[in-house]
């Protein structure tokens, strides 16, 4: 058998290049010839008339050549709009007779739901998107079948298992569909059980993974809280490597899920096996010669006796390393030694140095820029042709580069040079390459609301890379020539029932190539938050410049020029409050002088958890105008987190306006005075109501010439979404010159909810303790603002 086998194999592969022969000349001998009849029959129906536009698009024609390519693109073309096709090519009497049978696509005649418990059937329905009564095609059915998969996938289900079955009727060419669901236990996470830790390590931990609780107001929005069988993995890992750098180097960790008590929940169980503790040794310098073993050890993140870390390990051999690259020293090899001991649990740690030459900055190079000009890549990089090389500011100047948002990689690092050098100096050239953002331009649009405003919307647009040199060849270069300058522009709209702003910005960093930023703001404004009987109606103009004096300290200076009026909103009403009418006439040209000096050395620009704010002002308004005074101001925040998860916020404030050269305090205009109350300064109080009242029986905020403030915050971190705050203000607003009124005192509580990073939703009650008038009083407040 097995031999006749093996001669049917070499008599096929003997004839099989004479049939390939004989089938290429049937083919080329029915191209020959003409069609003589095309017969179409869709379904079981000869008549349809369906057959005549099949027979209109069809390439192959009754009377032509027969042509095997075009009648594959026939076939091709109706395989997509039938279920199936059954093409016959007869040649008879030297001329091509084709049939086609034609089955048209069925109709889904029913769905039936089998097996789902914890999802409706109108839900599943509506994320399949297929309905009855549309035609069937196999293969857009597949595709929606797995987008199904995918959403129990996606909400926690992954045990689920899908399948179908089709039930058809070739009589009726419809089909009915049976979808069955096993959708064993939801991945909804109830909670996470971590064993064998601490309060405080679980807290850690529960804040390094990404497996999360499942929260009913947040989860929709963040997908967090189901269970993912990778994701669980991975957090695995990353606990082992967080008990690692506890000491615990045979840490073994196991998670798992379990059925919860209560439906469509489960619990992950995370078991932690510690093992013993290992420490630090004797710590060991080896070969250093340019700085001592006390400065070398003072960057070295333990000290013997320490739990055993890797990454006080990496962190230290980096401080090392950065010790010697700010010196020049930028060759330095720092190479760490663990030496087990393992009877005692002890690593002994032996770093060994070599040192190489010293190093001076030679060439700056920029590469990849095609639209940012050279000098403004220049101007952030910290590092000076001919001055001694520091790895430290190369690396700073790298992620000040990333921050400016220009562009999307930069990589900075040193080179060698070929140049010729003095045989004492050796030189280093430093290469900047970035990769560009293709943008850096946003339009944006955002919502805001607050108890004081209601409901606010904003519209702008916003370049942080703009070239205002670019217009004088906008029309050859068109609007790339705007951008690459390093210029901020800003054009922004804020509308709301009580306020409309239009602002146009600009600032040029690095003026004339000095450490002088220039700028201006233009703004046209309308805002009744003061009170419901009038209205402020204001443009400005504001030219400005500041300098860095150093990394916390920035001097700035300005020059405005604002002109105001007040609208009357009930005319009735203003003619019982004289005084009202008097100072509504205050307004006018203001021109203005101003400077300031500020300091900043909090940890975080959006959200800081330690440092100090402080902001020394003064402002003479009078080069000309229409009123003489000076402004004066000293603005503190401080920030301390005395653990982790708390943040105190302490406020002091003090303003005072003088008036000069035949102002008076009551000529000052309405917008220029000083006001407290609201969500941000004084909660639990009106926008603006606490101080100085005009006399009448709505008590109109008046505003005034001193103020005094100070508060007191402490922010609790519950969550991950979710922070608790209780505060205590303290202030006073009067309307005499360097005059303190009688302090007033607020304290409350309330709720910070990050549903989304930088715009919580800030929501509490502020109890004012001595108010002036239960007028003032409003102790509910609300604040939120996005942009998306």
């Amino acid at each position: 058998m097995a031999r006749s086998n093996r001669a049917l194999i070499l008599l096929f592969v003997f004839f099989m290049p004479y049939i390939s022969l004989f089938c290429q000349s049937e083919t080329s001998d029915i191209e020959a010839m003409r069609v003589e009849n095309i017969s179409i029959e869709v379904g079981n129906d000869k008549k349809s008339q369906q057959s005549v536009s099949i027979r209109a698009r069809m390439k192959t024609k009754e009377g032509s050549l027969f042509s095997q390519q075009d009648f594959d693109d026939d076939l091709k073309t109706l395989v997509q709009e039938f279920d199936r096709i059954e093409p016959e090519v007869i040649k008879k009497d030297g001329k091509v007779q084709i049939t086609l049978k034609v089955y048209p696509k069925p109709y889904i005649k029913e769905i039936i739901w089998e097996g789902n418990k914890e999802e409706s059937k109108s839900k599943l329905q509506k994320e399949l998107g297929i309905k009855p009564g549309m035609i069937f095609d196999r293969q857009t059915f597949n595709k929606a079948f797995n987008k199904l998969k995918t959403y129990y996938i996606k909400h926690g289900f992954f045990e689920a298992e899908l399948s179908y079955t089709l039930e058809r009727d070739p009589a009726k060419n419809d089909v009915t569909i049976a979808i069955k669901i096993k959708e064993g236990h939801s991945g909804k996470i109830e909670k996470i059980v971590i064993r064998n830790v601490s309060k405080k390590e679980r807290d850690e931990i529960l804040e390094l993974i990404f497996t999360k609780r499942y929260n009913f107001f947040t989860s929709w929005l963040t997908n967090e809280g189901t269970l993912n069988p990778e994701i669980m993995r991975h957090d695995e890992l990353t606990i082992v490597n967080y008990l690692h750098n506890k000491g615990y180097a045979e840490a073994k960790v196991k998670a798992m899920a379990k059925p919860s008590k209560k439906s469509n929940r489960i619990i992950v169980v995370v078991d932690v096996d510690r093992g013993q503790e290992y420490t630090f040794g004797d710590i060991i310098v080896e070969d250093n010669k340019l700085f001592s073993k006390d400065q070398i050890l003072s960057k070295v993140a333990f000290k013997s006796g320490d739990a055993y870390s890797p990454e006080a390990v990496r962190e230290s051999v980096k401080a090392i390393y950065d010790l010697y690259g700010s010196k020049g020293y930028i060759d330095a090899i720092i190479t760490p030694e663990s030496i087990l001991h393992p009877e005692k649990r002890v690593y002994d740690l032996r770093f060994k140095i070599v040192e190489n030459e010293r190093f001076r900055v030679g060439l700056i190079k920029v590469f990849g820029n095609a639209q940012t000009q050279t000098s403004v890549i220049l101007h952030e990089c910290f590092l000076v042709p001919g001055d001694i090389f520091n790895s430290t500011m190369m690396h700073n100047t790298e992620e000040r580069l990333l921050n400016t948002g220009y562009f999307k990689n930069v990589n900075v690092y040193a080179v060698k040079t070929t140049r010729g050098q003095d045989a004492k100096v050796s030189f280093r050239d430093v290469h900047i390459e970035v990769e560009e953002n293709p943008t850096t331009g946003h339009f944006s649009a955002g919502v805001g609301f607050s108890t004081t405003e209601s409901v606010s919307f904003s519209l702008g647009f916003n370049e942080n890379n703009f070239n205002s040199k670019g217009f004088a060849t906008l029309f050859t270069k068109g609007l790339k020539s705007l951008r690459g300058g390093g210029e901020y522009l800003g054009v922004n709209a804020t509308i709301g029932k009580k306020m409309l702003v239009y602002s146009l910005s600009w600032t040029k960093p690095y003026f004339m190539d000095t450490d002088w930023s220039v700028g201006f703001d233009v703004k046209k404004s309308r805002n009744s938050y003061s009170a419901s009987d009038y209205t402020v109606k204001a443009n400005s103009l504001q030219l400005f410049a500041f300098k860095n004096l150093n990394s916390f300290v920035r001097f700035n200076s300005h020059y405005r020029l604002t002109h105001s009026f007040i609208d009357l909103k009930h005319v009735s009403h203003a003619k019982r409050n004289r005084e009202l009418i008097r100072e509504s006439k205050n307004g006018g040209l203001i021109s203005a002088v101003g400077a300031s000096l500020t300091y900043d050395s909090t940890d975080n620009f959006v959200r800081p958890t330690r440092g100090l704010k402080s902001d020394l002002s003064a402002e003479f308004a009078g080069i000309g105008g229409d009123h003489s005074f000076f402004k004066f101001g000293y603005i503190n925040t401080f920030f301390w987190s005395p653990y982790q998860f708390g943040i105190f916020r302490l406020r002091a404030n003090a303003e005072f306006i003088k008036t000069a050269f035949g102002t008076k305090a009551k000529h000052i205009p309405m917008d220029e005075r000083l006001y407290l109350g609201g969500e941000k300064m004084m909660r639990g109080y009106r926008y603006n109501y606490l101080g100085p009242k005009f006399h009448d029986k709505d008590h109109t905020p008046r505003g005034g010439n001193s103020l005094i403030f100070g508060s007191i915050d402490y922010d609790q971190y519950l969550f991950k979404k979710l922070d608790a705050f209780v505060f205590f203000d303290v202030g006073s607003v009067a309307f005499r010159e360097f005059s303190i009124a009688p302090l007033r005192y607020t304290t409350g509580y309330g709720l910070k909810i990050k549903i989304m990073e930088n715009a919580p939703i800030a929501v509490g009650m502020g109890y004012p303790l001595n108010p002036q008038s239960k007028r003032d009083v409003k102790r509910f407040f609300i604040t939120f603002s996005t942009a998306f």
